[in-house]
């Protein structure tokens, strides 16, 4: 609380009408106001920035695709997410079945190979 000195003779705490005490608490407070009040300004130029940016994102999303209906962009998007979410769930099917393929076709090699070394030893025997 600020408190008003109403003698005529000037304490040595005393300025004017406040205390030494009440002008450094105000004085603080100003302090941490200012502060409140740059980091408000602040965070309101990134707000400002960020949808700026995100305005700018949305025309050129409008130029691309051709389409001015926020609705329709967002169909399309949606569409286009879910064919490439089912291309890459193809691709994935299509690499484990090469996968698989090639696994078989190393098992085969390992079956020709040990088949020709049987073969061979077969007719060293006859030999």
């Amino acid at each position: 609380a600020v408190k008003f000195d109403d003698s005529a003779e000037e304490d040595i705490n005393t300025r004017g009408a406040l205390t030494v005490e009440n002008e450094k608490e105000i004085k603080e407070k100003l302090l941490e106001l200012e502060a409140l009040k740059i980091a408000h300004v602040e965070g309101k130029k990134n707000a400002l920035a960020k949808i700026t940016e995100y305005n700018q994102d949305f025309a050129d999303l409008r130029a691309v695709s051709k389409l001015d209906d926020y609705d329709k962009i967002v169909a399309v998007f949606c569409k286009n997410e879910e064919e490439t979410f089912s291309m890459f769930n193809f691709i994935q099917t299509v690499n484990q079945e090469t996968d698989h393929i090639l696994e078989q076709h190393a098992r085969l090699e390992e079956e020709i190979m040990s088949y020709a070394d049987e073969q061979k030893a077969q007719e060293q025997e006859r030999k």
